[in-house]
């Protein structure tokens, strides 16, 4: 057995200055991210039970545009990626440059906070919203989230921080609309092309987080939390998920429940990002009326 290990770890050792560990390990990643296979998996599911649903012109034009992408592999996606890791698209000193970032309100990408020789990476379909308004504020006032980065922050403050945008990946919503002008979502298809966004968004972002590794993110896995298992323990599967959010679409609350929530929200200021959610989904009520 002392002879096998041995044996190991010359080839570790062997690998290692060959570079080709780091290549194994970034390929596990990106095959193995959990976000990345529940996304996919999502989304699959959706365009099956489309298929299977409608199988008329209107469909066919959403899901021909979906499979373009999903149809590649994971490869081919990623391959699109990682260029920029050493010539960032924008570069904002801070905390002097905060307000510049509104160049990028409502566009997906992958950011990158740098400061010495540490850094953060995310992504977010809003960089914008993410940046400025949360991880802005959110990193002197909750300490419970991104622990790592903003014991960081709260050390340091924001002198001496200069904040990349690395990459700007597709809205998927916007593509398809302007491809496809006279073509009317509905909620369902409209969330089916945001988890589309948020795929390739994600494949981009662990792409970059290989490549850089981040000294303060939590984990070198691309945009990964754990299930949520509830009180009970229990973890639904994907597809159960998905049937019990669209039951959700159009449930109607008493006029007790209404009065507690009316009385929880008083005096509490919508976000940005909640108002153009509640313009999109009334605006989407309207078409199916229509």
């Amino acid at each position: 057995m002392v002879g096998l290990d041995c044996f190991v770890n010359s080839l570790k050792h062997y690998f290692t200055l060959m570079n080709i560990i780091p290549l194994i390990i970034k390929e596990d990643r990106l095959t193995s991210n959990p976000a990345i296979l529940r996304l996919k998996s999502k989304l699959d599911l959706f365009i099956n039970v489309k298929m299977k649903e409608e199988e008329n012109l209107k469909n066919n034009v959403l899901v021909s545009y979906a499979n373009s992408i999903l149809s590649l592999s994971l490869h081919a996606i990623s391959s699109k990626y990682g260029k920029n890791v050493n010539s960032p698209i924008s570069k904002y000193t801070l905390p002097e440059e905060w307000e510049n970032l509104r160049y990028y309100k409502g566009i997906p990408g992958i950011y990158q906070f740098f400061n010495d020789k540490d850094s953060y990476l995310g992504s977010s379909k809003d960089i914008f919203t993410r940046c400025f308004k949360q991880h802005k504020n959110n990193a002197l006032t909750k300490d419970s989230i991104h622990k790592k980065f903003y014991s960081y922050v709260v050390k340091n403050t924001w002198s001496g921080f200069t904040l990349n945008v690395l990459e700007v990946t597709p809205n998927h919503i916007e593509l398809f609309a302007k491809l496809n002008p006279n073509y009317i979502l509905i909620r369902e298809e409209y969330v089916f092309l945001l988890d589309l966004t948020l795929y390739e968004l994600t494949i981009a972002e662990q792409v970059y987080i290989d490549a850089i590794q981040p000294s303060l993110n939590g984990s070198y896995y691309a945009n990964w939390s754990s299930y949520n298992t509830g009180s009970k323990g229990y973890i639904r599967d994907e597809e159960s998920n998905i049937k019990l959010s669209l039951s959700y679409l159009n449930r109607s609350y008493n006029q007790a429940t209404k009065d507690i929530h009316r009385k929880n929200r008083t005096g509490i200021k919508a976000s940005d990002e909640i108002r153009k959610k509640c313009q999109i989904h009334i605006y989407l009520l309207k078409k199916e009326d229509q």
